[in-house]
């Protein structure tokens, strides 16, 4: 077994070099793993010395050999402490102490009598977790209980049953109740077992199902069952086990002999650690069951070492052994340090551990003198403690601990050295597994257990290099380009790499780097991806040259679709496309665009450029892309995309146009928003220009047109001319455009076209009624008659009769449309009509001579200008010899209306005459007019009675200026206060006169005829002096006449006036 061990240990070291060579330099010098730190003192409080001792939930129970027993609290104040005596006998001695996981139960093993040399009696007690009282258990008197499995469902305020194992290899139950007496049942008898049980261990496979451990001499027995204890060991029993063909007392199978000579000295678990609800302050009125953690692992102390393994707690496992799984025995004979020769390190025979725990990754050894830390990975001693480093100074060296123990449930390790409990702070140990999991070649658990990015890189480094000798250079590509450290360089790997001839390996070597790249690391990114795509598209490119020119043509008729079946279906080239494809869209913010296009356009890898112009959300290129591929449709689907900006449509508005003039028409008029139709015109003005079907194009165009007028009602006045241009081109109905000129104005009557380019392109185009109208809309009146007239006299008439209110312009018309009669053939253009009754007038007769034509329709102009123009004004545009008998009934007619004229206006001036011999009646009578008004009527203006004075504020008053003026509305002034409301609202010349007025009149006496003269104005009588008064502020009712309506108009602020001023007080 030593010859196997050392064997392996030298086969590790050899794999070891070349790792801790990839990992020196990274490695800081290491501390201790483990420490020690003293938790309490004085344990037994000076009732003996300890005797046995364990923790249980934070509570440290000692049994001391004065029988008391003591818990200490841990979790808080460590003077925290309560005691019992067990027993006052003074020949009894405590033997062994047993307390369940939750400290709240314990059993006390008790001798009595036999001295130390043993013999005696053995009673038991059970002594609650306060220590308040002890209960003998008169069952259990004379059994030597060795090891207690207590239930893995605890209870804190009752009994849990437990399983007792005692010297002679039996196993009990035993149950306890409140007031009753125990229930001691025997279960099962290790028969042939020379030795006590010396661990045991119950375990919850399921709800139903147990699993029960027990070490007793050179086994570790195993039993599985359920739901009860008694069903459980019955299937173990001789008889059973007898009827199945085995014998003794139990089956093959059911326990692991040990390699050990002597028997084994304990059983310990690895449980997790789990704090019931409320710590370790557990109320022990709650008797709600906590469970335990099911425990990972378990090891065995022996004389030869330690035997330890896992633990799979499958409930669906029949066999009980099979629960103990990767089981072996790490020899005694190897504990020793590094460097310490094994003979040394055995030279002491009495040097053997005294007590064993579990850690996650280690065991812990207690020695007479020192602690031993196993790793139970590599097998190797990682650290040693002397404990006299821990000695109190004034207490001596600790040199006889009495044991170690692990709390199940905290996990915490102590030991008892003395009267001192030490801790085993063990809260790093797992600093250097990654390094014991490399040694071991198991990589993929050395970096679970990594800390820093120095030691995932020797991880990566070693399994790398690993790979990499045993020719698995992809692998062994994608784990360098994890590694983050300076050395290996970049430049090396690759090269490196390159050798192997596998392009894979580089690729997945420069995917790894990219992934592992930072965002500070940008430079070197784009760098990294840009190589990478470069791989993939010369991957893509064998792949198609593989697959041969038909699959290839294939692919290049349908490069958007992959195949999903036959032949082609997941081919090698497909993939690379995948591929390619899935990196542009996954690396698009790291490729940089001008190096990428570039790329993709030299391998001529047109479709991955438009999958790399979408992922960046390049429109821009995209429809570039597509409209160099004559892919208009596809172009215009993009366009509809919502995320697309407005502006590409008007970009790309004329390749569209171009390309697919329908299609992009209906495009504009379903986008949403709408888009401006001013900055499609340039788009719109090239169709047809191509070549292809004009008159199609051209109605696509006034089709867009018709929409922005009708359906975006548009006021642009491009778009209008642009519908003057579509409507006047030479394959459109005339009548169109004239309905369209006459409708396209806006609220003012006013054209939203330009007038004058559509008569432009009018008369170019041939347009020659649309021209006329034009004509008409610019003023130009006579030359719309001159054309009009080169083709219809109906129109020239009717434009005649449009110019309303201007008399002068209406005859120049009707006699340019005379002048044109008179001097045409009878026949001709525009002149035909005024011979056929186009102005009301009867058809001629069919012999007429050309004179005798040219009079009658002359004559029916005539009539047709209702009055505009007369005979007199058409006579001197015929020649001399034209005899005046032609035109006798158009003389005549001439002559009546001139006579009905003449009676109108003698009839008009009769009506005037009688209407001013009414207004002067009136007036003479108004100069008599009298009115009778109250004494206590008020002033219209100051409000005070018109009896009373005015007062002093409305100016002069009194001597000879009138009393009071009466309005014929009805308003009533005191003449001082009517000049002061006429002044205030008259111009200051006229105010000047007014007051100059009331102040002579009044300076005068009443009763005063005549007014001497002044230096201002001569002498005048006083009733002059009132008349000019009167016509100054009497001619009108300021209230209600035209001087306080035009004051309406008046500003606050006079012009010359400053806006400040008018604020002043």
């Amino acid at each position: 077994m030593l010859e196997d061990w050392n064997s392996q240990l030298i086969d590790t070291g050899e794999g070891a070099t070349q790792r801790e060579a990839l990992a020196s330099g990274t490695a800081a010098p290491a501390s201790d793993l483990f420490g020690i730190d003293h938790r309490a003192e004085f344990l037994a409080r000076g009732r003996g010395h300890a005797v046995a001792f364990t923790v249980c939930n934070d509570n440290l129970f000692v049994a001391t050999s004065r029988n008391f027993v003591l818990r200490h609290d841990l979790s808080g104040d460590s003077s925290s402490v309560a005691e019992l005596e067990a027993s006052k006998s003074a020949d009894s001695r405590v033997r062994r102490l047993f307390v369940d996981p939750l400290g709240r139960h314990a059993l006390l093993s008790v001798q009595s009598g036999g001295g130390s040399g043993g013999g005696g009696t053995l009673d038991t007690f059970y002594v609650d977790g306060e220590l308040k009282k002890v209960r003998p258990l008169p069952k259990l008197k004379g059994l030597a209980v060795t090891s207690v499995a207590w239930s893995p469902s605890l209870k804190a305020a009752s009994f849990s049953e437990a399983l007792l194992g005692t010297d002679s290899g039996a196993i009990y139950e035993l149950s306890l109740d409140d007031g009753k007496k125990e229930k001691l049942r025997l279960l099962h008898e290790l028969a042939g077992e020379a030795g006590p049980i010396a661990g045991m261990a119950q375990l919850a496979l399921s709800a139903h199902r147990r699993l029960v451990l027990a070490l007793c001499g050179t086994r570790l027995h195993a039993f599985s069952g359920g739901p009860t204890l008694d069903v459980l060991f019955a299937a173990f029993s001789p008889d059973v086990a007898s009827g199945g063909g085995g014998g003794g007392g139990g089956s093959p199978g059911r326990h692991i002999d040990l390699p050990t000579q002597g028997g084994a000295a304990q059983l310990q678990l690895l449980y997790p650690a789990k704090q019931p609800d409320g710590g370790s302050g557990l109320s022990a009125a709650t008797d709600a069951p906590f469970s335990m953690a099911r425990p990972e692992a378990f090891a065995v102390l022996s004389p030869s070492g330690i035997y330890y393994g896992r633990l799979d707690l499958d409930p669906g496992i029949s066999d009980p052994v099979d629960h103990l799984i990767k089981h072996q025995l790490l020899p005694a004979a190897v504990l020793h340090m590094p460097g310490q020769t094994v003979p040394a390190a055995a030279a002491d025979a009495a040097e053997r551990p005294l007590s064993l725990a579990l850690t996650q990754y280690h065991m812990v050894l207690l020695y007479p003198s020192k602690l031993q830390y196993v790793n139970r990975t590599s097998k190797q001693v990682v650290q040693e403690v002397a404990l006299q480093r821990f000695a109190s100074p004034l207490r001596g060296a600790a040199t006889m601990p009495l044991g170690l123990c692990r709390d199940q449930l905290s996990g915490r390790i102590y030991v008892l050295a003395g009267d001192d409990a030490l801790e085993v702070e063990a809260a790093g140990e797992d600093r250097d597994m990654w390094r014991v999991h490399l040694d071991k070649g198991d990589y993929a658990a050395a970096l679970v257990h990594c800390r820093s990015s120095a030691q995932r890189n020797a991880v990566y480094l070693a399994e790398a290099a690993a790979l990499f000798e045993e020719g698995e250079y992809v692998a062994a590509a994608a784990l360098y380009g994890k590694v983050t450290a300076r050395s290996p360089s970049f430049e090396e790997v690759a090269l490196r790499l390159m050798e192997t001839g596998e392009p894979a390996a580089l690729a997945a070597f420069l995917q790894a780097k990219l992934d592992t790249l930072g965002g500070e690391d940008k430079a070197q990114a784009t760098m990294v991806a840009t190589w990478l795509t470069e791989l993939l598209l010369d991957t893509l490119n064998r792949a198609l040259l593989q697959q041969g020119p038909a699959s290839a043509a294939a692919a290049a008729a349908a490069p958007d679709e992959s195949p999903a079946g036959g032949e082609g279906g997941g081919s090698a080239y497909q993939q690379a496309v995948d591929r390619l494809r899935a990196f542009l869209q996954r690396y698009v913010d790291v490729l940089d665009p001008g190096t990428t296009v570039g790329l993709l356009a030299g391998y001529g890898r047109l479709d991955e450029l438009q999958h790399y112009a979408r992922c960046r959300g390049d429109w821009e290129g995209l429809l570039e892309y597509l409209l160099q591929r004559g892919q208009a449709e596809r172009a215009l689907e993009v366009l509809r995309r919502p995320s697309v900006a407005p502006e590409l449509h008007y970009k790309f508005a004329p390749a569209l146009v171009a390309a697919q003039p329908q299609l992009t028409v209906q495009a504009w008029m379903d986008a949403q928003p709408p888009l401006e139709p001013r900055r499609l015109l340039p788009a719109l003005l090239h169709f047809g220009e191509d070549g292809g079907d004009v008159a199609a194009d051209r109605a696509e165009a006034l089709k867009y047109v018709r929409f922005c007028l009708h359906r975006l009602d548009s006021q642009d006045p491009a778009v209008h001319n642009l519908a003057v241009a579509l409507l006047s081109s030479g394959d459109s109905e005339e009548q169109e455009l004239l309905d369209y000129l006459a409708a396209a104005r806006d609220p003012g009557g006013r054209p939203l076209y330009d007038p004058v380019a559509a008569l432009r392109l009018a008369r170019d185009r041939g347009c020659l009624r649309a021209s006329v109208a034009l004509y008409c809309e610019v003023g130009l009146y006579e030359d719309a008659v001159a054309l009009a007239l080169s083709f219809d006299g109906d129109l020239a008439a009717s434009i005649a009769r449009q110019p309303e209110g201007d008399e002068a312009l209406s005859r120049k018309l009707w006699l340019a449309i005379a002048r044109h009669l008179i001097g045409a053939e009878p026949g001709a253009p525009g002149s035909s009509s005024f011979g056929s009754g186009g102005f009301g007038g009867g058809d001629s007769e069919g012999g007429a001579s050309p004179k005798a034509q040219r009079v009658h329709m002359v004559t029916s102009l005539l009539e047709a200008a209702a009055g505009a123009v007369r005979i007199e004004d058409v006579l001197p545009l015929f020649p001399d010899f034209v005899e005046i008998d032609a035109f006798k009934e158009a003389i005549c007619s001439s002559l009546e209306a001139y006579n009905r004229e003449i009676e109108g206006l003698k009839r008009e001036m009769q009506q005037a005459t009688h209407t001013a011999q009414a207004i002067r009646e009136d007036l003479a009578r108004l100069e008599h007019r009298t009115a009778a008004l109250d004494a206590a009527e008020a002033c219209a203006r100051c409000s005070r009675p018109l009896a009373a004075p005015a007062p002093a504020s409305a100016g002069p008053a009194g001597g000879a200026l009138p009393r009071l003026y009466l309005f014929p509305t009805g308003n009533a002034f005191h003449a001082s206060c009517l000049c002061a409301e006429v002044c205030e609202l008259a111009p200051a010349v006229q105010r000047g006169r007014i007051c100059q007025l009331a102040e002579r009149l009044a300076g005068l006496p009443e009763g005063t005829v005549a007014a001497p003269a002044t230096p201002d104005a001569p002498a005048a009588s006083v009733e002059a002096l009132r008349q000019l008064l009167e016509e100054e502020v009497a001619v009108e009712d300021p209230f209600e006449g035209e001087l306080v309506v035009r004051h309406i108009t008046k500003p606050f602020v006079a012009p010359e006036e400053r806006q400040e001023d008018s604020w002043a007080l």
